[in-house]
This record gives structure tokens, sequence and C-alpha cells, in this order.
């Protein structure tokens, strides 16, 4: 017998005795990723621009979670859903007061215009306020909530290409989605640093993500987005989870189509949340020195 015919009996041999036999498994493919979309560079940015095209929102009504952690006693504390009303503007203008579902009465109230914040917690009786580009103090998670991180989830920036910013679009993918990411980075600064990460989820192309990021390339921002509208041709989000990593607090908001107004003009004056008579008033000041 030949050395060829050997082999072929060889391999029949352990294909019968099961030696040799090959293994097939199914793998499950979520549903999102088996309608994966695709879209041009150009597609994509123009999506962005649709988002930062929303320059004003008023929602009449919306509900919100809020969590605060405490990392060294490894513990969460959490209050009840409630509810209340939001009114924001491009870049950082923001009214927002929430209430107890069940009295209806304030829990609290805040705002921003840009430049300075007003936070009032009626069952602390205190009105803290300050320049919205102060660092938050203290062990309390709950006071280091600002106005202004809220807007900065809710609105989306514009891409901008300069000789010191510019973005780049890649493709990702995670066990349940697939995605086209965007990263903005300063190349003006020394190293460059990545600035914001953007993740579109294909099944759907629209946003689902917006993460920001500070000067040391820390994660200071974690917005994801849910449930979403078009209003006047322009994508409007319903469903938001903010978390603030460095800050210890998460916010979860839900928002009602039928009571959300786009790009309606807003008056500078509705952006202020006025010092009650008696509160106890908190200046939050940045430090001297370094």
């Amino acid at each position: 017998m030949s050395v060829r015919r050997r082999l072929v009996w060889l391999v029949v041999a352990l294909v019968m005795t099961g030696a040799c036999v090959k293994k097939v498994e199914r793998l499950a493919t979520a549903p999102a990723k088996k309608r994966v979309l695709t879209a041009s560079r150009e597609q994509v940015i123009e999506l962005i621009r649709q988002y930062s095209a929303v320059q004003t929102i008023k929602y009449g009504r919306l509900g919100v979670e809020v969590e605060g952690y405490y990392p060294d006693q490894e513990k969460k504390e959490s209050y009840p859903r409630g509810s209340g009303y939001m009114v924001v503007q491009q870049p950082q203008w923001i009214l927002m007061n929430i209430n107890n579902p069940l009295t209806r009465s304030t829990v609290a109230s805040m705002a921003a215009n840009g430049t300075t914040f007003q936070l009032f917690i009626p069952g602390d009786n205190k009105y803290v306020t300050g320049s919205v580009d102060v660092s938050p103090e203290g062990d309390n998670p709950f006071y280091h909530i600002r106005p202004q991180h809220v807007a900065e989830a809710i609105f989306v920036r514009p891409l901008k290409s300069s000789s010191q910013e510019i973005f780049y679009v890649y493709e990702d993918s995670d066990a349940r989605f697939s995605y086209y990411g965007i990263a903005e980075v300063n190349v003006a600064a020394s190293p460059p640093r990545l600035i914001r990460r953007l993740w579109i989820e294909r099944s759907e192309m629209q946003l689902a993500r917006q993460q920001l990021y500070g000067p040391d390339g820390e994660l200071v921002s974690d917005a994801s987005y849910g449930e979403q509208v078009r209003m006047g041709g322009l994508p409007v989000f319903l469903q938001i989870s903010l978390l603030r990593p460095l800050d210890r607090y998460r916010l979860r908001f839900s928002f009602e189509a039928d009571a959300a107004r786009v790009n309606e003009p807003l008056e500078e004056s509705a952006f202020t949340v006025a010092q009650p008579p008696g509160a106890e008033v908190v200046e939050v000041k940045k430090k001297d020195g370094p």
C-alpha cells in the first residue's frame, strides 16, 4: 500500500473513531447587530449637526431619579422618583425644578446662566450659589449637582475641525450594538488630549452616548440616551442617564414628548432661582493658591 493511501485510511479511521470530529456551534447575535445600517463620514457628521441644531428645549413634565455615591463608605443613597419641569438653552443656560411626586412640594430648584449657578434645597433651607467653574467640595454628593452638568448632557456641541481641535470617525461594538464612534482631540495641548467621545448606535442611527473628558484625560461626564423623537425635524432626547463619576452622583431623566417644545425664544430672566427670604446663603468660591 502506498504512503498516500495509508494517510487517507488514517484520516478515515480518526474520523470514524471521533478523534478528529469538527465541532460546530451556533453563535447568538443580538437583534440590533443583525440590522446594522451603514453611513458615510459625511452622513455621520450631518447627524451630529442635527443634534447640535437644538438650541432651546422646554420640558413641561419630567421624571427624575437621583443617586449619590460614597465610595469610602461603600454605600449608595437615592431619592424617590420626583417630577418637575425644565427649561434649557445652548450652551449652559438652564432652569430646573424637582417636586415631590406625593406632596407636589419643591425638593430642589436650580439654575445656571453660563457664568453663575443657584441651587435651593427647601428641606435644608439652603441657597447655594457661585461660579459655574468652581469645583464641588465636601462629602455630600447631592451638593455636587450642578445645573450646567445637566445642560451639558442634554445638548450636543457642534463638531469642530481647526488647528487646535480635530475629530475622527471610527467603528466600535459591544455585545448588543454596533456603533460609529467620534473622538474629538485637542491637538494644541501637549500632549494632545481627548475632549469628547460620541457613540452612534447603528441599528437606529441615533446618538446613544456622549462622554466628556477633563484636562488629564479623566472621564467627567457620561450621558447615555434612550428613547428619542423628532420635533421640527430635529432629534430630541426623552430619556437620559447622566453619570458624573468624579462628582459621585447619577441623574436619570424621562421626559414626555407632548409636553416638550423645541427652539422657542426664551428670556434670559427665566434662568434664575431667586433667593428665598430667610434661607441660609452658601456662596461657593474658588480656593486661593494651588
